[in-house]
């Protein structure tokens, strides 16, 4: 079927998708379906499989661990920034290391890597929350790709990854404004960390290309979010 656009309404998210004809919604999904929004048997639903699907669903049997959702038409979206990576690394504030991604996802990045530089906090990642604000950002924006990541421990395995690595560098004398992707190549935007690389860093950073976000200097999180505006828009 044709892609198409939503708005003024709420999405859901169904990890398992489809079955047949049919969608199962069971947890806090279904705890704010029925609860909170107060929806009922007969009421129509909005849910994505976060895989590039938004159903368009009937709320039918309601059970004690959920409900069931028939679907009455299915929308698939095709990924037009699939082989676009934001790179960032764990902040010290995991309030704006959160501000970041969720801003990014809202503005419709799919692809994530997460590394430790060492000028990073130690054990900062906390996978559950990460995947909740991911989620959560994605509904927001009614959108139908809920983002992949990795995680890289050190910015020396960096190199090991499958990407050709695009620095994100104040001093460059190309804008990324300039820059246009090959389709077939997976790039990944690299961000540096507050306190920015240490030289056995630098010597290891695999970067292809480098170019001037900004003028002026950002937080990593503004760096971010400014790179995923310009990568988007540009669809």
């Amino acid at each position: 079927m044709t892609s198409d656009y939503l708005s003024d309404t709420f999405l859901f998210y169904s990890p398992g998708g489809a079955s047949g004809n049919n969608l199962f919604i069971s947890g806090d999904e279904a705890y704010h379906a029925l609860r909170v929004l107060r929806l009922r048997e007969g009421s129509d639903i909005n849910v994505t499989d976060g895989k590039g699907n938004i159903f368009k669903c009937t709320i039918g049997e309601v059970r004690k661990d959920g409900f069931i959702a028939a679907i009455n038409e299915q929308l698939e979206y095709i990924n037009k920034i699939r082989n676009l990576t934001i790179c960032l690394p764990l902040l010290k504030s995991s309030d704006r290391f959160e501000f970041g991604i969720e801003k990014c996802t809202e503005l419709g990045i799919t692809n994530f890597i997460f590394y430790s530089a060492q000028s990073s906090p130690k054990s900062a990642f906390k996978k559950e929350r990460i995947d909740k604000i991911l989620i959560s950002a994605m509904k927001q924006s009614l959108r139908a790709f809920l983002p992949e990541y990795k995680i890289v421990k050190s910015v020396l395995e960096l190199s090991d990854l499958p990407y050709r690595f695009v620095e994100l560098n104040q001093h460059s004398d190309q804008g990324i404004d300039s820059f246009i992707p090959e389709s077939d190549v997976d790039y990944a935007f690299l961000i540096g960390p507050e306190a920015g690389f240490t030289e056995s860093e630098i010597s290891s950073l695999p970067v292809s290309i480098s170019l001037r976000l900004n003028e002026a200097r950002l937080r990593t999180e503004s760096a971010a979010i400014t790179c995923a505006t310009i990568l988007t828009y540009r669809i």
